[in-house]
């Protein structure tokens, strides 16, 4: 049963002292926030006024910002615009809910105690900055982690094709990740028919695309239009490239190489290209490794393989890192106590210390040669400014090594065989 290091007061005050920390500093920027905040849910809630007038939601309202996704997400985002109407904050508690709701039954659900499933649920909301974003914009994405809880459940459960079905459901908002189906053939056996769990997942992601975009009746060509970001005067998502609102790692790579003075077009691909040969191995390592068998296990390298497909996606949004947060917490679930708060604690730190990490300072402190000190500056910056993203890249990095540690620590059951 997976448990954290109960008998260490230290590490649970620690933990809840910077939790707290965390829940104070969104506090108070959402105190002397603008009175537009949350406008990514009053967008979607003018996109179902609109729909429920007949009218097409693409085209419609003041703007800047207009309802971007398919009718599915506006009629399943009723309940939101009826509970936080223009104007409220109570989205940030419905939010908070939703967040600290799914983590602890998740957590139930794996065979967590009580005491460290509420641990979990409090520290969930403020991982990766994911809290500060979700209020800040209200963006709706925050509905996708139930869904997201309930498919590494299922999985847990070996009830693959629900799993799979249920996270076709879940990409549904965003659609880029769909792609995530692909942590199932990384994870299951040919025993298992990976394939058929790729196929529910695809089945019925189209199934909901496909209806939905039947119900669009003469708003379909806008959707199309205002996906691509043709639709005039209108601001457009797909005009969004790098930077804290869309801090993927593709751009962020680009970015650095220029930063470091590598002007060769090739260095950021082949980077990406090495990056991803480097966690597609080491995922595969890990699942031949024989411990594999153990069905928690299974859970945490399904867990890992779904955020390193995500870490691929040319777009992620700041408050789409919250999607990631149960597959984070349950890849914590260690069977070493210490290692999970350590890993807890990680976590918490990982996007603050990315965020203020003051590297023209250490590089003047090691008396780096002058002529580097500018790259190292503009390097530093950059990390600040991607350092959700470089947050979850620390926390991954730690995750591969406490699996890759728990791996050598079974030479018993590797000795076993790796099935195929």
């Amino acid at each position: 049963m997976p448990t954290f290091d109960s008998s260490s007061r230290k590490v649970y005050t620690l933990i809840a002292v910077l939790a707290a920390a965390h829940a104070v500093v969104v506090a108070r920027q959402i105190m002397s926030a603008p009175a537009d905040v949350g406008w990514d849910l009053h967008v979607t809630c003018r996109g179902l006024e609109a729909i429920h007038r007949g009218a097409d939601p693409y085209v419609g309202g003041a703007g800047p910002f207009f309802f971007p996704y398919l009718f599915h997400v506006a009629w399943i985002s009723a309940p939101l615009c009826t509970l936080s109407p223009e104007g409220s904050l109570a989205y940030l508690w419905i939010y908070l809910g939703v967040v600290v709701g799914s983590v602890v039954l998740l957590a139930r659900a794996l065979g967590v105690e009580w005491r460290e499933a509420a641990l979990l649920g409090a520290v969930a909301p403020w991982l990766l900055t994911v809290a500060y974003w979700l209020a800040w914009t209200g963006n709706v994405t925050v509905l996708e982690v139930p869904l997201a809880a309930a498919v590494v459940v299922f999985f847990h459960q070996r009830r693959h094709l629900l799993s799979s079905a249920t996270l076709g459901a879940m990409a549904t908002f965003k659609l880029l990740p769909v792609v995530g189906l692909l942590a199932f053939p990384l994870v299951l056996t040919k025993r298992e028919r990976p394939a058929r769990a790729v196929l529910a997942g695809v089945a019925t992601f189209a199934v909901i695309v496909l209806g939905s975009l039947a119900l669009m009746g003469s708003a379909r060509p806008s959707y199309f239009t205002q996906l691509v970001g043709d639709l005039p005067n209108q601001h457009s998502a797909s005009g969004e490239v790098g930077g804290p609102t869309d801090p993927n790692l593709v751009e962020f790579l680009v970015q650095l190489a220029a930063a470091l003075g590598l002007s060769h077009p090739n260095i950021p691909v082949t980077a990406i290209a090495l990056l991803f040969l480097f966690l597609g191995a080491s995922l595969m390592a890990l699942r031949q490794s024989g411990i594999e068998q153990d069905s928690l296990w299974r859970t945490r390298l399904f867990c890992a393989a779904f955020i390193a497909i995500t870490l691929a996606l040319f777009r992620l949004k700041p408050y789409a890192f919250v999607t990631l947060v149960p597959f984070l917490l349950v890849c914590w679930m260690t069977a070493e106590r210490r290692l999970n708060g350590v890993l807890l604690l990680t976590a918490l730190l990982a996007a603050p210390f990315s965020a203020t990490l003051p590297l023209p300072r250490v590089a003047r402190i090691l008396r780096v040669p002058a002529p580097y000190l500018t790259h190292i500056s503009a390097a530093g910056r950059l990390v600040q400014q991607y350092s959700q993203l470089c947050g979850l890249l620390i926390v991954f990095g730690a995750i591969l090594v406490a699996l890759r540690l728990e791996a050598r620590q079974h030479p018993g059951v590797n000795g076993a065989g790796a099935r195929t």
